[in-house]
């Protein structure tokens, strides 16, 4: 028998997110959250009092994943209540990030970002796609979807286009909806991405001259093993097509961007908290660990009723980079 109270809940749920895509809750993700493959179609037939397995253990896994929402909604409202800029941060390194990306897209050439990770360029990334949605595509490439089909297969889902085929099949598909159409590429974590790879975006830029179509935008974004594997011979075709090459190090870091990042702590009276801040971003740790310090310094003061201070941003600061404070950073 069916617990009417829990599938009650759980309809609701999902009828709160209905119209929230960005939200990522609906039935196959909630299914699949549970264990089953068949997310989807296990979670409709639970509400409509069809399923056919063990309601028992459905419904168990539905009672740890309520507990595991809650646990998390718990959790963001703590965060919500410290004062850090939720939305993308316009800090020096970002915005040339972002320009460069520009770039890309406006010449339809190839543009390389280099640099320290944890720094902005994600961020700067995403906020281009997000500002240029239509005639941009985001992708992270990964040591799984480096090489040459599982790189198509991966592009062609966040383009919405189908992903089975050959590899000569997929690519057509892609370059119908690429080529002379004034669109951007922006590949983030590029290192990952195999020498085939790296050769079919290359003609990607290129175009296809035969047709009069000019090339896609390709920005490359990574760490500095992309400028690495681009001293063999064998890139030298990659190198002589990259119309610009922006290098960003975390020592870049300015005060002006500590301020954006950190508006509590640009305040008379939190000099010493900070210059923590400001020498951690510009550490190995960088502007991501700078960040994880300060949200975690805050929940703890937060949840022992006392105001931001040093001793506690100190504490944490140092669970990230042990070598804080101690004149190595």
């Amino acid at each position: 028998m069916a617990n009417e109270q829990l599938r009650e809940r759980l309809a609701r749920y999902i009828d709160q997110y209905k119209d929230d895509k960005e939200s990522g809750v609906n039935m196959g993700t909630v299914g699949l959250a549970m264990g089953y493959k068949s997310g989807a179609a296990v979670v409709s037939a639970y509400l409509s009092g069809t399923y056919k397995g063990r309601v028992d253990t459905l419904e168990a896994r539905l009672k740890e994943y309520f507990r595991n929402v809650e646990a998390r909604t718990e959790q963001d409202s703590k965060l919500a209540d410290i004062p850090m800029p939720k939305e993308y941060v316009k800090l020096s390194i970002s915005e040339r990030v972002f320009t460069s990306i520009r770039l890309a897209h406006m010449r339809g050439s190839i543009v390389a970002v280099v640099g320290d990770s944890g720094i902005g360029k994600t961020k700067a990334a995403l906020e281009y796609n997000s500002v240029y949605p239509s005639s941009s595509y985001y992708l992270e490439a990964t040591p799984v979807n480096g090489n040459l089909r599982s790189f198509l297969r991966a592009l062609s889902a966040e383009m919405g286009l189908p992903d089975g085929g050959s590899n000569l099949d997929l690519e057509n598909r892609i370059k119908e909806h690429l080529l002379g159409m004034n669109k951007v590429l922006i590949i983030d974590e590029a290192q990952n991405l195999k020498f085939t790879t790296m050769e079919m975006l290359k003609s990607w830029s290129d175009g296809d001259q035969r047709k009069g179509l000019k090339g896609a935008g390709l920005a490359l974004i990574g760490n500095p093993d992309i400028e690495s594997q681009m001293q063999s011979p064998k890139y030298d075709r990659h190198r002589n097509r990259r119309v610009h090459v922006e290098k960003c190090w975390r020592n870049s870091i300015t005060k002006d961007d500590v301020r954006l990042l950190f508006p509590a702590l640009a305040k008379e009276g939190h000099e010493k908290e900070f210059d923590l801040m400001y020498g951690m971003c510009r550490s190995w740790s960088a502007v991501r660990g700078a960040v994880y310090a300060y949200i975690n310094a805050a929940d703890s003061c937060r949840e022992n009723g006392v105001e931001m201070d040093y001793g506690t941003l100190f504490a944490q600061a140092q669970t990230i980079n042990p070598t804080i404070g101690a004149g190595r950073i």
